[in-house]
This record gives structure tokens, C-alpha cells and sequence, in this order.
């Protein structure tokens, strides 16, 4: 079975949290259903990501190198949701410094947007 964002982000919540039982309340699951997720996930990459212990849980040298990998995918996969999904339009702002007046005809020419995906707006 292919490695998803499901196991991925299962495993964030177990090593930032320290535990399964803790992860599996953050993301509203089952125990049994971490539990496979991560077994899915070392079974995957055929590496052991955690060393159990009575009460312990402590990420492995694999664990602790897919940790870092894990945080930047999950990043990515926020910004993919942001700004590609939503398609979200880019920002822009700027001001107009120590102006007593707001120009007569709205927005000066320099500051209107040439493009169709750019939004303008002016607020006092």
C-alpha cells in the first residue's frame, strides 16, 4: 500500500504528542486505527519508526528522519489547499503616506491593476 497524508499526519500527531492513545483523540480516531496507520506506514518504508516502551515512546533514527520530511509534506500540502484549491489571488498592499486627500478619481493610475487576477481595493 502506498504511503498517504493520512499516515503521514498520524505519525506528525504520535511523535509531537508522544503517544498514540494522545494523537488518536487530536485527530478523532480510533487507537486500533493509529496503530495500523503506522504499521502501514513502517511496513511501507520497511523501517521501524518508533522504539516502545511500558509508558515510553521514542522515535528512531528513521523516525526522527521522516519527521522532518513528514512537517515539510504536510506544509506543502497546506499551501496546495491555499493557494491552488482556493485558487487565492496574491495580496498586494500599499499606502498613501501623510495624504490628506484621497485622489479625486479613486485609485492613482500607477496603482491599478493591469491584470485580470489582481483585486484592487482602497480604504481610509
Amino acid at each position: 500500500m502506498p504511503m498517504t497524508f493520512e499516515q503521514l499526519r498520524t505519525f506528525l500527531w504520535v511523535a509531537r504528542l508522544g503517544g498514540f492513545r494522545k494523537a488518536s483523540d487530536r485527530l478523532h480516531l480510533s487507537q486500533p486505527a493509529v496503530s495500523t496507520r503506522i504499521a502501514n506506514l513502517e511496513d511501507e518504508l520497511q523501517a521501524k519508526l518508533f522504539e516502545r516502551g511500558p509508558g515510553d515512546l521514542v522515535l528512531t533514527t528513521m523516525g526522527q528522519q521522516l519527521l522532518g520530511y513528514a512537517e515539510q509534506m504536510l506544509f506543502v500540502e497546506e499551501e496546495i489547499k491555499q493557494r491552488v484549491a482556493t485558487r487565492q489571488r496574491p495580496k498586494v498592499s500599499c499606502a498613501l503616506v501623510h495624504q490628506r486627500r484621497l485622489p479625486k478619481h479613486g485609485c492613482p493610475r500607477s496603482f491599478r491593476p493591469s491584470a485580470r487576477n489582481i483585486r484592487a481595493s482602497m480604504s481610509t
